[in-house]
């Protein structure tokens, strides 16, 4: 699912057919009414422009998009939210409010126009206690050029974030992987400052944490992070009293959204069209429900157990389609009259059928005499039929000749 305001990144078509009224204390120029028009990318237009805002306790998304520029996503203070797998995309502390939130591996992307002015803070915390942002092997990434932005360059190095307020405000960037910029005279460089954070927003807090920051550029920066931020050099906050967990900020049962999409997709297939169903069933009856958000690698690993399983399967090969059996030639019917001199003999066990004629080699004077017989009989027969043929025909005569008559 996708939220975005577009405010800050095209004038829609509703915008274009609408009116937008600047405030009295506003400097930032007069908008275009073109539609698909770009030019309010610009820093000189940007303002606040949320495209969600999160008031409800428990909220969790899940491969989801936010797409922004200044103040992109909102929590209210008070709630605690889990971003699984999210692309958030904003320029000026984009990820904002009082909220207590988990972003395990996400894609946090800097979204900044060209001007020099225009300068990334992923984060504003505005928390005054309690628990804050725990960013959790997340990918700090750029928007891609032509694309999510009319840019022609990557993002160029911004900032973990600024507090809202001095001494309060709690974020926790944990194994987290920084990308480089291509921005003119800054090619290759980190997408994160060395400064790392940043204190022009409302002051500096201690409680700004960072462990296992890898930087793609090859560049090591924790040296020259801001004097009041933590670059930890074992995953434990507070003074060595909490361990980075995701359970610590969100003690919460896990999303399970990735398995029981898993799950769904594996009983949708007919097990009797694959070679070997058993690892995916294997997969899915491995589930563990209720695991809490400390444990959400387990869950995915479930998810990504099945989804392999699934892909492993080998179809059935199908059964040639067989060739069709011929019509028995049928036995033609024997010629009348000549069943009695066709019966001879077996000759391959030298057995002499005395019925018969060929092959008939003893008893011929009986054999001589059954066809005689058979010549009597026969004789006798045609004569029968000729007399009958013969009354037969003299009835008919007779009828006829008296129907002459008449």
């Amino acid at each position: 699912m996708v939220f975005e305001n577009s405010f800050n990144q095209y004038i829609s078509e509703k915008e274009a057919n609408d009116i937008v009224v600047e405030w009295e204390t506003g400097g930032k120029g007069t908008r275009s009414t073109t539609a698909k028009d770009t030019s309010v990318q610009g820093r000189s237009f940007v303002e606040r422009a949320a495209a969600l805002a999160v008031i409800g306790d428990n909220s969790v998304f899940t491969g989801c998009k936010f797409i922004g520029r200044q103040d992109t996503l909102y929590g209210a203070t008070g709630i605690s939210a889990m971003f699984n797998q999210c692309d958030v995309l904003g320029a000026v502390d984009y990820i904002f409010g009082g909220m207590t939130a988990v972003f395990y591996r996400c894609q946090l992307r800097l979204n900044t126009s060209e001007a020099d002015s225009d300068v990334a803070y992923i984060t504003a915390a505005q928390q005054s206690g309690g628990r804050g942002y725990l960013m959790y092997e997340c990918n700090v990434t750029s928007t891609t050029p032509g694309v999510d932005t009319a840019s022609q360059y990557r993002s160029k190095p911004g900032y973990f974030g600024r507090p809202w307020a001095a001494n309060t405000s709690e974020v926790v960037f944990y194994n987290t992987t920084v990308e480089t910029t291509d921005f003119k005279g800054q090619e290759g460089k980190s997408l994160i400052a060395p400064a790392g954070w940043n204190n022009t927003l409302g002051g500096e807090s201690p409680m700004m944490y960072e462990y296992g920051t890898k930087e793609l550029s090859g560049e090591n920066n924790s040296a020259s992070r801001a004097a009041w931020a933590k670059v930890l050099e074992s995953p434990v906050i507070d003074d060595g009293k909490t361990e980075i967990t995701l359970g610590a900020f969100y003690n919460k049962t896990a999303d399970y959204t990735n398995v029981d999409n898993a799950v769904k997709k594996a009983q949708a297939l007919n097990a009797k069209d694959y070679k070997d169903f058993s690892a995916v069933e294997k997969a899915v009856k491995a589930v563990v429900k209720d695991y809490t958000v400390d444990k959400q690698g387990e869950v995915e690993k479930m998810a990504d157990d099945i989804l392999a399983a699934i892909a492993s399967l080998e179809k059935n090969t199908p059964d040639p389609t067989p060739t069709p059996t011929p019509d028995p030639t049928p036995t033609p019917d024997p010629t009348p009259g000549t069943d009695d001199k066709t019966q001879g003999s077996d000759a391959s066990d030298g057995n002499t059928d005395n019925s018969g004629i060929a092959g008939s080699t003893e008893n011929t004077g009986a054999a001589d005499a059954a066809v005689a017989t058979g010549d009597v009989y026969n004789t006798a027969l045609y004569a029968v039929i000729l007399m009958l043929s013969a009354i037969a025909g003299v009835t008919v005569l007779a009828v006829s000749k008296k129907r002459t008559d008449r």
